[in-house]
């Protein structure tokens, strides 16, 4: 009984052997399947997008337009006959009919002007009765007081009378700051106090030459006094003129007093 049970399975196991080695078998030959028709599908598909490309590249060969080569350039032949002269039409000029004037009105030939009650004939070889020695010429008024700035004759300051025309107002202004440095006085009392500033000082040339209205705007009446004495010791001068007419004529000039530290 032993040996016979032995027997039987050593008979099974030989053939659960055999039968796992089959199906060992069979599962590589699906796998090797599989991938040989996986790279089968991939060669496939690259032969068939090469095909594609070059229909694709012969049908746009077949479809592309030959270039021709540029035509050769032949210049015109420009023919000039010196008897054809071109010229161009000349625009029609408009002319404007002048409208006569509604104040002329045109008088026929045969037709006698009467004119009017209040017109005087005088016959050419009557004489007129205008005498010229008759009329009153008026001379244009002369200012009595005209600015140096715009004076025609600037008053000439003594030694200035050799100097032309045109440079004797220079002149004047020269000889003025002159008379001022040459008799300028610090007043004793204005220094004590320390008063110091510019005086304005305004005067007029009369007619006759002389210096006179004085007009003076200071810091303090000391130094306008002072300012007033300087002034008034200016000489006697030539009037200035308008027209050959003497005329007064007002000057301003600044004096500063400054004191010395």
């Amino acid at each position: 009984m032993k040996d016979n049970y032995q027997s039987s399975g050593s008979a099974n196991n030989g053939n659960s052997g055999k039968k796992s080695n089959a199906s060992s078998r069979r599962g590589k030959r699906e796998t090797n399947l599989r991938k040989g028709g996986f790279l089968r599908f991939q060669i496939g598909l690259i032969l068939a997008l090469l095909l594609v490309y070059i229909g694709l590249e012969a049908s746009f060969s077949m479809n592309k337009e030959k270039e021709l080569p540029p035509e050769p350039y032949i210049p015109e032949e420009v023919i000039f006959d010196p008897d054809v002269i071109l010229a161009r039409p000349e625009k029609p000029k408009i002319i404007a009919k002048q409208k006569p004037s509604p104040r002329i009105k045109a008088v026929p030939n045969h037709v006698d002007v009467v004119p009017p009650e209040d017109f005087i004939a005088i016959p050419p070889d009557e004489p007129s009765n205008l005498d010229p020695g008759e009329i009153d010429y008026v001379e244009p008024e002369v200012p009595e007081e005209i600015p140096i700035e715009v004076v025609e004759e600037v008053p000439i300051f003594p030694g200035c009378e050799e100097v032309p025309k045109s440079e004797r107002k220079a002149c004047f202004e020269k000889q003025i700051r002159k008379h001022v440095r040459k008799n300028f006085r610090y007043p004793e009392r204005a220094r004590v106090l320390g008063q110091q500033g510019r005086v304005s000082v305004v005067f007029k040339i009369d007619k006759e030459g002389q210096v006179g209205d004085i007009q003076l705007r200071g810091p303090s009446e000391l130094l306008e006094k002072e300012a007033e004495r300087i002034i008034s010791k200016l000489p006697k001068m030539t009037p200035g003129k308008q027209q050959g007419v003497p005329v007064r004529v007002p000057f301003s000039i600044p004096i500063n007093f400054v004191l010395e530290d």
